[in-house]
């Protein structure tokens, strides 16, 4: 029997490679969050980290002191500003995301109706071999029995007609016709 082939196997392609974009696109946006994300961690450590040094600063001008707490709130903002970029950013990582599970659902629908036709051609497969393999046990057996009758029937006795021209004593049936023996039977 031929090889199972989906019909839609062009398309399932065409999905797969579909989903491959959608995930690259939503890994992008991901990944530039998660960037503007590891960009605020670095900074609020950097704030911590400044606010600590603050008490250093006894002894320092007051200018010194002025660009110190204008370079944390410079980071406060940064982080502010990064912030509501992350909040923008999320409608279009929804999107994308949206777009992905869409994606993967199209893909999904195509892959379990491969898997049911995968079913029935295994089905019908089986069923077809079943019924070749059941036929020719049967062709096989139907020999066998032939064979056997063939073997079991008697062989055909073949009549023959005594002419008499045969010495033999009268009570020795061994060479007598099968008429002959019954002639003789009725007769007496």
């Amino acid at each position: 029997m031929k090889r199972f082939q989906f019909s839609l196997e062009p398309v399932l392609n065409l999905r797969k490679k579909k989903e491959d974009e959608k995930l690259k696109a939503f890994s992008k946006v991901a990944g530039e969050i998660n960037q503007i994300r590891n960009s605020i961690l670095e900074n609020e450590k950097q704030i911590e980290h400044l606010t600590g040094e603050s008490h250093t600063l006894h002894g320092a001008s007051l200018r010194d002191y002025q660009l110190h707490q204008g370079y944390i709130r410079s980071l406060i903002t940064k982080n502010e500003n990064l912030e509501s970029d992350i909040e923008n950013r999320k409608s279009e990582l929804d999107s994308k995301r949206a777009d992905l599970i869409l994606a993967q659902k199209d893909r999904k629908i195509l892959e379990i109706l491969k898997e049911n036709q995968y079913k029935d051609y295994k089905r019908l497969y089986f069923k077809k071999e079943k019924f070749e393999l059941e036929e020719h046990y049967n062709q096989l057996k139907s020999i066998e029995r032939r064979e056997i009758n063939e073997s079991s029937e008697p062989t055909p006795r073949v009549f023959t007609y005594d002419t008499g021209s045969n010495p033999e004593a009268s009570n020795d049936d061994s060479g007598a016709s099968e008429i002959k023996k019954l002639y003789d039977r009725y007769k007496k």
